[in-house]
């Protein structure tokens, strides 16, 4: 993607907060139409769940205070093989949790932006907005924090229709749930592609 050098004393930041599953290549489309619609005056970034995908061999850009800031929209999307998510399931189950994505969140917005001339726009997906309103909480005062949420998931999820019908089967199965995963991401293409057309098939 393009990048843009811009001179500008005060900047705008959205971060962009995924529902799940979490991988920032399903928004891209949404990412470049809002980095069109902002006359490219804003810096986007899109963030992915922790543990979720990896953008290799890539370095995140930190958005300097200065006059000089290197203006750029990044769409970051690698995602893991199911049997690495698995494995970081076993090893890291804090980063499956919302309080373990949150302090991702936290630790992202710490480090890479700045801490004058930044005014801070959260964008959220479902789930992505309870993070969007916990950062809200925490940067409202340094960065003049705001939140706009799309089609928001903000508490309870385990008490809404669907949430009542899954819990009791995927709560407690949820290893189990990542290993099929795994397993069904090592089939060939070509046996899973008429499951695919079975199960999605018009009754």
């Amino acid at each position: 993607m393009s990048c843009h050098v811009k001179i500008l004393s005060e900047f705008n930041v959205c971060v962009i907060f995924l529902g799940n599953p979490g991988l920032i290549g399903y928004y891209e489309k949404f990412v470049m139409s809002l980095y069109a619609e902002l006359q490219e005056e804003y810096v986007i970034w899109g963030l992915g769940h922790a543990g979720h995908e990896v953008p290799p061999g890539v370095t995140f850009p930190s958005v300097n205070g200065k006059t000089n800031i290197s203006f750029q929209s990044h769409i970051l999307h690698s995602p893991l093989s199911s049997l690495k998510l698995a494995c970081i399931l076993l090893d890291h189950p804090e980063l499956f949790t919302l309080e373990g994505q949150v302090n991702h969140k936290f630790d992202f917005i710490d480090t890479y932006v700045p801490a004058v001339n930044v005014n801070l726009h959260f964008i959220g997906h479902s789930i992505g907005s309870k993070i969007c309103i916990e950062l809200v909480k925490r940067y409202r005062t340094k960065y003049n924090a705001a939140a706009y949420l799309l089609f928001p998931t903000l508490e309870r999820m385990a008490q809404t229709p669907k949430g009542r019908k899954l819990w009791p089967i995927l709560g407690p199965l949820r290893k189990v749930v990542v290993f099929a995963a795994s397993f069904l991401h090592r089939l060939p293409e070509s046996w899973l592609t008429p499951v695919v057309h079975w199960a999605m098939r018009n009754e």
